[in-house]
Parts: structure tokens; sequence; C-alpha cells
């Protein structure tokens, strides 16, 4: 499943949707009636990934508002997740809520916190900056400049926690502002520009190690066990559907290998060469031989 034409995702889906997706594998976009706008090659990736199906007359709903929880539910899909976490604490999700589970297992992965001790605010429109950070959680996304953010106009409205995230996909490209040199921060992002900003990102999304490309920044969503040797020009994103045990005889990987992995990981990656192993594993060990180790989560 690739995408490896111009530079450098993903929308998201309705609440009714969401309990359909499926990332078994590439889908037809048939049916489909795209806007023919700068969104147009989006959210053909998002279809063709499984990432968004619209509604049963295959509407995407490009400027639709999306919620903190059908951000979280799609990006736990993305990853693989599946290990859950105690939600009691938040006192405004409804029992029996149709993303508890997925939200759930946003925040035990790392991605997805609270607005406070008690509120998640499941139902209320993800601002721009609490999405970018969300996004730079899920995908290990890590700056070297921590001023970057500086660059838009209304810089100073943007919270400090998103500063950094802010910055990273500033540098590399995923997030452009409006023309006015503004972020707007505060401001709820559409299915359209979410799409846009994982598109800008992802160059590749493969489901099996025979579809891992040679090159691009790529997002391993697949349960199979990857080969102990690998070579990829590139950063390289495991998802939690991996298995727990990770050895690596042999990997070059030009950029960062990111390992979003589930519980119990037990990674050897002494056979790695990469520059820069950003580690966001539930819980379990890793083991490596790389000049510096990001912590996320």
């Amino acid at each position: 499943m690739k995408r490896l034409s111009t530079i450098l995702a993903a929308a998201l889906l309705f609440a009714v949707l969401l309990s359909s997706v499926s990332f078994a594998g590439k889908l037809s976009v048939d049916g489909y009636d795209f806007p023919n706008d700068w969104s147009r090659d989006a959210l053909v990736f998002a279809v063709e990934n499984g990432i968004l199906q619209g509604d049963r007359h295959h509407d995407l709903k490009p400027q639709d508002n999306i919620t903190r929880a059908e951000m979280a539910a799609v990006l736990v899909r993305l990853l693989g997740a599946s290990e859950p976490s105690d939600l009691s604490a938040f006192r405004d999700i409804p029992s029996g809520a149709w993303y508890s589970a997925e939200l759930s297992c946003a925040v035990r992965a790392g991605i997805f916190s609270g607005v406070s001790s008690t509120r998640m605010e499941p139902d209320a429109p993800i601002t721009r900056e609490q999405a970018v950070t969300v996004l730079c959680r899920t995908f290990g996304i890590v700056s070297e400049s921590r001023e970057t953010y500086l660059v838009f106009s209304d810089s100073g409205s943007i919270s400090d926690y998103a500063r950094d995230c802010v910055s990273a996909m500033k540098e590399l490209g995923a997030v452009q502002g409006y023309g006015d040199g503004t972020f707007r921060p505060k401001a709820p992002i559409t299915r359209a520009e979410t799409a846009q900003i994982l598109y800008n990102y992802l160059d590749a999304i493969a489901d099996s190690p025979e579809e891992l490309p040679a090159s691009g920044r790529v997002l391993y969503r697949g349960s199979t066990a990857l080969p102990e040797t690998l070579t990829l020009d590139g950063t390289l994103i495991l998802g939690a559907a991996m298995p727990a045990a990770l050895t690596v005889e042999s990997w070059s990987v030009t950029g960062d290998l990111v390992l979003h992995t589930g519980a119990d990981t037990a990674a050897e990656l002494n056979g790695l060469t990469a520059r820069r192993l950003v580690c966001a594993a539930v819980s379990g060990s890793v083991s490596a031989n790389v000049q510096s180790v990001w912590l996320w989560g």
C-alpha cells in the first residue's frame, strides 16, 4: 500500500462508521465523489488505505470538524493498539459509549490524555494544536529545533504543551498554516485538514512485510513479524499489532525507527543502524545500540 509520488495523511470517520473500518487491505475508491480542490489527493489516500469510508452514500464530509473521540479511535486503529486503560477517572465518558474501547487504548498507548484529571471532552471538536500533538505522539515525531512554531504570526496563542509538536510538524512540512501566516491553534480541525496533514507526513502504509517500500516515511500496521534483515531509506514506524518479540539481526534505517508497540514488548535491536530510536512501547524492554533514545507516553 504505497503512495510515493508527490511530497508526502488521513481523515477520520464518523462515530457510526468507526466500528466498520477494516485495515485488511487496499480499498477501492470507486463510488466516491472527491472534491476537486487541495484536499483531493489526501482524501483519495485516506480511502485507499482504509482510513476513511464516509457515510452509506460514500459522502466523505471533508469540511466537518473531527471530535476528540473520533481522532483517538482512528489513530488507535492505525497503530493496531488493543491494550485498554481504566477511564473511570473521567466523568464525562458515558457508559457504553461507542468510542470507549478505542479511547481507552489511546490513553494506554500514550496518545491521548484528558483536558483535566477528570474530563476527556470526547465529543468536543479537537483543536488544531491538540490534533498536531496527538499525531506527534502517535508517530513518534520529535524535533531538534523547539522554536519553529515562532514562524506563525499567532505563535503566542499556541499552548506551551503543543509548541514542540507544532515546531516538529512544521519542520517536516506536514503543517503549513494559513495564507495570512497564522496557525489558529484553538480552532477546530476538519476531516480534510487532518487528511492533508497525514498525507503530507506519511509516504506509505504497509500491512505486510511484502508491502514495505525501499524508502520514505512508512507506517507498518501489520501483525506479521518483519524479517531480521531489513533496509529502509527513511523512517519506519512500527505499530502495536506487531508481535511482542522483535529481534533485529541487521536493520539499516537512515531516519528514525519508531517503536509504538504494545504490552510486553521484547525488542532486541542490537543489529540496528538508525539515526535515532524513538521508543514508545506500552511496556516491556528494549535493547539497542544507538546514539539517542527518545521516550514518549
